[in-house]
């Protein structure tokens, strides 16, 4: 699994708003997500330990009924004046459990947007997107998924026949020659 990005800065577009009727008036509300040390990690592309360590600084621990950090408005922002956009080299931001929007990732990261697999234009990684619940209408998970032996199998691009080297096959067949890294968010919402 991979955190849904909130606008917060102007610099990006605006979330989809939803249409609901309060005593025969139709009102807009904005959709947002919560704020989590991911989407946070992911915006100044810094590690989310540094994330939770300026969160515990400012407000120590967890309590013990809650498993995970959701920042109000005002932490989120005594967070980022701790923080500089761009500080250094992108590094990976998420962890096992967080849960993104797929264009956020890219957003970070770089990459095509469409397709089952995308290299970053800004890292080494190359990314594998699939969605085992949609993909078995089509036959997919019998063919893809973790495999007994830890491995990923993954079918690759192309809609029929054999598949060929060519685009993201083949920077997936060359990623250990080259030192790439596969990143293989196992759902993306």
């Amino acid at each position: 699994m991979c955190v849904v990005m909130q606008p917060n800065d102007g610099k990006r577009p605006a979330l989809p708003t939803t249409r609901y009727a309060a005593g025969g008036v139709h009102r807009y509300a904005q959709l947002m997500e919560p704020t989590t040390p991911a989407t946070l990690a992911l915006d100044y592309g810094v590690p989310q330990k540094r994330i939770r360590d300026i969160l515990r600084s400012l407000y120590g621990t967890l309590p013990d009924d809650r498993t995970r950090w959701v920042l109000d408005d005002l932490q989120t922002e005594e967070v980022r004046s701790r923080l500089s956009a761009g500080e250094g080299p992108r590094e990976w931001a998420l962890e096992i459990g967080d849960k993104v929007l797929r264009r956020a990732i890219h957003r970070q990261y770089g990459g095509g947007q469409q397709g089952g697999i995308s290299t970053s234009s800004k890292t080494n990684d190359i990314f594998i997107f699939t969605n085992p619940a949609r993909g078995s209408r089509y036959g997919y998970d019998l063919h893809e998924g973790l495999q007994a032996d830890g491995s990923f199998a993954y079918t690759g691009e192309g809609q029929s026949g054999d598949q060929e080297f060519t685009r993201g096959n083949k920077a997936l067949l060359n990623a250990a020659d080259e030192g790439r890294v596969i990143v293989v968010p196992l759902k993306v919402v």
